[in-house]
This record gives C-alpha cells, sequence and structure tokens, in this order.
C-alpha cells in the first residue's frame, strides 16, 4: 500500500514539474498525458514499481525505463483489479479443476499461412551475447538466477517457414481500457466486456496482423476463456494451449496477452506511458513464471532468455516502452512451451487506441528478436 501511494505521489510531483518542459496536456476527459524521461525523477518511480532490490543487474535506468502513472478517479463499483490481483496471487493449479474449458475459440484466426519470415536490418543475432545495460527485474518468484549469464546463452527457436509458430491467447479474455473519445461499449464489470472488438482481444488482432506483417505465422485464440466465470481462467487457458499446441505442433512461442490492473488506496486507476518518436502509448511487461510456486516448470529459464532479449530489442529499438520484467513465483501456464510468457498491455486507466499502439511496436520487437540473424 505504502508502495503505491508513494507511487502516486512522485508521480503527481513529475507531472507538474514537467508539465511546462514536456507539453503535458489535458486530453479526454481527465486524461493527463506526460513523460519521464531520465533523471532521479524516473529512477524514483521506477523504485516505487519495483519495490524490492534489483536482481542479477545493475540498477540502472535505460533512458526512462520506468512507469509513469496518471491517476483516474475511482469507479463507482469495485473494479477487476481486485479480482485480478487476487489471481495473480492465486496458482492457477488452485483453482476449480471441475470448470469445463469452452472450445478453443468461436472465432480462430489464422494470420498468416506462409512466406519467410522478414529478418530486420541491422538486427541482433540471438545466438549472439547480449549485455544486461538498462534491463531492469523485479523477482517476485524467491528463486536466484543470473540474468547476465542467460543473456550470454544463444536463444534457440524453432520457426518453421509456413507453418503456425506463434499463439496468441487471453486467459482474461475480458480485460478491457478506460473509454476514449466517442468509444462505446457494453461493460460486463468495470473494467471489462465481453465486446471482443473492445476487449484484449481487440489489441491480440493488432499483435497477430503485425507479426504475420513480419511474415510469421500466427494462430489467435478469441475465445473467452474467462466467461462465464473469471474463476478457473487460467485451467480453461491451459486446455485451450495445449489443445492449439496438439493441433499445430509447429507452435514454439505462446503469448498469453493481458492488460494490467493497477490502482491507489482509494481505487483510482493508473495508466503507463511510452513516448516513441513524439507518439504516446501504453507500456509493455513482461511476465516470468516459475517454479517458485512448487508446481513444475523446470525449464522456466528458457523463457527467461526470451524475455530479457525481448526486454532488450524493446529498450534499444523503442526506449520507454517496457516496464521492468516480473519474475513471478507461479508457473502460469508458461510450462506448455520453452518460448511462452505473459504479456502485458497497458493498465486499466489506458484507452484501447494507445494499447493498439502499443501492441505494433511490440510486434516488432518481438519480429526482430524471434527472427533475428547474424547481419554483420
Amino acid at each position: 500500500m505504502k508502495k503505491k501511494l508513494f507511487a502516486a505521489g512522485a508521480v503527481l510531483i513529475a507531472i507538474l514539474k514537467l508539465a511546462s518542459a514536456t507539453g503535458a496536456a489535458a486530453g479526454t476527459g481527465n486524461l493527463l498525458a506526460g513523460f519521464v524521461s531520465s533523471g532521479q525523477t524516473a529512477q524514483n518511480l521506477l523504485r516505487a514499481e519495483i519495490g524490492t532490490p534489483l536482481t542479477g543487474i545493475s540498477p540502472r535506468v535505460f533512458d526512462g525505463t520506468a512507469l509513469l502513472a496518471v491517476i483516474f478517479p475511482k469507479p463507482d463499483s469495485a473494479s477487476d483489479a481486485d479480482i485480478a490481483e487476487a489471481s495473480m496471487q492465486t496458482s492457477p493449479a488452485a483453482e476449480s479443476p471441475e470448470i469445463a474449458a469452452p472450445e478453443p475459440s468461436d472465432e480462430p484466426m489464422l494470420f498468416y499461412d506462409g512466406g519467410d519470415a522478414v529478418s530486420a536490418p541491422g538486427g541482433v543475432d540471438n545466438s549472439a551475447p547480449l549485455p544486461s545495460d538498462g534491463i531492469i527485474i523485479k523477482n517476485n518468484s524467491g528463486l536466484s538466477f543470473d540474468a547476465d549469464k542467460l543473456l550470454k546463452e544463444p536463444l534457440e527457436l524453432n520457426l518453421t517457414s509456413g507453418e503456425p509458430s506463434v499463439l496468441i491467447i487471453h486467459t482474461h479474455s475480458s480485460e478491457s481500457y478506460t473509454k476514449d473519445r466517442g468509444e462505446s461499449f457494453e461493460e460486463s464489470d468495470p473494467y471489462r466486456t465481453e465486446d471482443k472488438e473492445h476487449n484484449i482481444i481487440a489489441v491480440g488482432d493488432a499483435l497477430a496482423e503485425s507479426l504475420a506483417a513480419r511474415g510469421i505465422s500466427v494462430v489467435h485464440d478469441r475465445g473467452l476463456n474467462d466467461y462465464p466465470s473469471y474463476a478457473g481462467a487460467y485451467n480453461r487457458s491451459l486446455i485451450t494451449a495445449q489443445k492449439y499446441l496438439k493441433e499445430y505442433p509447429t507452435i514454439s512461442l505462446v503469448i498469453d496477452l493481458h492488460r494490467d490492473a493497477m490502482e491507489t488506496a482509494d481505487g483510482s486507476q493508473f495508466k503507463t506511458i511510452a513516448d516513441i518518436s513524439g507518439e504516446l502509448c501504453s507500456q509493455v511487461m513482461l511476465v516470468v513464471g516459475t517454479n517458485g510456486s512448487g508446481l513444475e516448470h523446470p525449464n522456466w529459464t528458457q523463457n527467461m532468455k526470451l524475455a530479457l532479449r525481448l526486454q532488450y530489442e524493446m529498450n534499444r529499438s523503442y526506449p520507454t516502452l517496457a516496464r521492468p520484467i516480473n519474475v513471478a513465483e507461479h508457473r502460469y501456464n508458461q510450462h506448455v512451451a520453452p518460448g511462452a510468457l505473459i504479456v502485458e498491455i497497458g493498465a486499466t486507466g489506458n484507452t484501447l487506441s494507445e494499447s493498439v499502439t502499443a501492441a505494433r511496436y511490440f510486434a516488432e520487437a518481438y519480429a526482430n528478436v524471434v527472427t533475428a540473424t547474424d547481419n554483420s
């Protein structure tokens, strides 16, 4: 609680200081956009988000890799932030196993079916050692690991040309954002909707389309894994993922796409802001599951290697896009594949359009990593 209040106070001070210098301006309704680029204020914000000592690396901020939160009023009724936080503190295995999973999707989408993946010019060979400069980790797993050592190890990926390589799913499919000007949809709960054009599934559409544009074959599951009940969502998404992996054995990368939920002590909502060449959008957080809870996940460091390289690439290509990597105690179904991660784009205070923009930037960074070859 103290950390949240500290973050809120630091943010308000930062916004007041930067309003005249950075052109922070009032937007839709009570939305206020601002950006912390560097210096002690950014480090204070980052320290508030981390809350624990940095793990395995030097405490450096890469060009403002930090959380900038903007406060929104508390909604009239309880938001799903409380539900989401409780879910993240509960092992997926502890959820009700008797709840049956739905069919993998009522709208399966294969966005790309054939062709060669396009490697970015000047990309970093994914087998080359990388420095840990600017990579920041929030370790909640209770486990120790050597990030510098993992960055020296090659990333072994098996992308098959013309066959599906990436699966995008949504454990919490109904997660939505703050409504933008002119945006209208029916909420099932605050910051949740079953409308697939206005929830996290729409962000998944943008991510899949952007990866497909880079020649990466993607299956995007658009099913509602948190419906009709939020409880059991991880059980449903596990069955969903396993069915797709059986149907498409060439899939080696799984993205469980979420949006974050952050609030102050009184329930006011936060948003995250990245500034990419003057374009403001949501930030991206990678969540790496482990076997810290005691559930079997012996190869979680393989997923960690992917997260570290993705973080490096986001910092290299789009500074400020990435929030610190969150290493979790629970595995969150990431034992299903050696390239499985939770990716959280934006938070409850962000808009859908901000998060769609962030998804497209993240897709470029993701493609740069998984298609990377030595271009020297």
